[in-house]
């Protein structure tokens, strides 16, 4: 059987035999499935830090993390950032019955990173393109070819056979499939993810956000979808009451060719002992923390029904990390949890909303207006502007 045929460039929208485009929705790619506009009140929901919002499943629309049409051939990287308690899920971009794509006018260069978060704060989310000067091609070949040797290594048998990126099949991955998100394996604490996190583009922006470059980062997982996987997950807030302050997360995405190559990345000017304590446990293990390491999301290895653990697939933790000679393991991980830090929220970056559905609809129909699109978060499913 012949290799998948990666293009190592930004997933393209399909096409008819005569060029013409056969619609936006059918892009091969998955993001984030945003309700934009203020955020419903937090309450407290069955897990910690962790709300399910059904009510708004069939509402929103899919983000187009890739560049501007005018940037992508020189534009490698790109993040999508959104605040934690925004409505959201995972999900692909669908041509009947759906969400659709929505236009490119939540983009902005990292040059105009104040100006991008105006509008963050306002809708809820932002997509930022990441400069060819700050993110070469070479360097996007280079985290690439981290993530293929991190995959290789957790093989119990055949990883030398894994060379490239199209050489990575699902059977290589510990799950999640459905959404993309490798929560399992270890893979969390990996090379791919360490260099991820450490990008200067990415501190940049949690800088900005909090005013300091004092921060912790979160053991969350890397975002490897093969395939554009479920239709779309749970609309939900990664915030409860009981964590009621300002809290936002990005997944920082290389072209590569394939539905999504991302690392799932938040940071915060602060870490309880109980969150130092867990991810010190965690990066020995293996297990992944949550966005902003309140807990542990989930264990090396999948218990129970769903998802059945994959058979031939190793642990990325500090035992395999020595086996396989992977000498900054403890080092670059231990940067993600640095001391000194407090171990509260700080004063500032406590806050309380109060905004209603009805309050966060309207907002966000008026910004569609303002910006040209059709789009009507009243109705299911909603209706937007299609772009190239």
């Amino acid at each position: 059987m012949p290799k998948r045929k990666v293009n190592e460039g930004w997933p393209t929208t399909p096409r008819k035999k005569n060029g013409e485009i056969i619609s936006n929705r059918c892009v091969k790619l998955r993001s984030l499935k945003v309700v934009p506009g203020p955020p419903p009140p937090l309450t407290r929901g069955k897990a910690v830090n962790w709300v399910l919002l059904p009510h708004l499943d069939e509402k929103g629309y899919v983000v187009d993390y890739r560049p501007r049409k005018q940037h992508r051939d020189t534009c490698f990287g790109t993040m999508v950032l959104w605040r934690s308690r925004q409505p959201h899920c995972g999900a692909y971009p669908q041509r009947k019955g759906g969400f659709g794509l929505v236009s490119t006018v939540d983009h902005y260069q990292l040059d105009k990173l104040e100006e991008a978060l105006d509008f963050a704060r306002e809708l809820g989310y932002v997509v930022l393109e990441v400069p060819e000067i700050e993110l070469s091609k070479e360097q996007r070949d280079a985290y690439l070819k981290l993530l293929v040797e991190d995959v290789a290594s957790i093989q119990e048998t055949g990883g030398n056979a894994i060379k490239r990126l199209s050489d990575i099949k699902s059977k290589h991955l510990p799950s999640y499939d459905g959404n993309g998100i490798r929560s399992y394996g270890g893979l969390c604490h990996a090379k791919f993810a360490g260099a991820m996190r450490e990008h200067p583009s990415v501190k940049k922006v949690f800088k900005t956000i909090f005013g300091t470059s004092e921060l912790s980062t979160s053991l969350d997982a890397p975002a490897i979808s093969l395939k554009v996987g479920k239709k779309e997950g749970f609309t939900h807030q990664d915030q409860d009451i009981d964590h009621d302050y300002e809290s936002w997360q990005c997944c920082f995405v290389l072209a590569a060719g394939i539905p999504r190559v991302g690392q799932m990345i938040s940071m915060k000017p602060w870490l309880s002992e109980e969150s130092r304590k867990l991810c010190e446990e965690a990066i020995e293990i293996g297990s992944s923390m949550t966005h902003d390491n309140a807990r542990v999301n989930k264990p090396p290895v999948p218990v129970g029904a769903y998802p059945l653990p994959k058979k031939g697939l190793l642990v990325y933790n500090a035992e395999h990390a020595v086996k396989i000679g992977d000498t900054t393991y403890k080092e670059r991980n231990y940067r993600n949890i640095p001391t000194g830090l407090p171990v509260a929220p700080p004063e500032e970056v406590i806050c309380t909303h109060t905004v209603s559905e009805a309050e966060q609809v309207n907002a966000a129909v008026q910004h569609a207006k303002e910006h040209g699109e059709e789009i009507d978060l009243t109705d299911s499913p909603v209706d937007l502007t299609e772009s190239v």
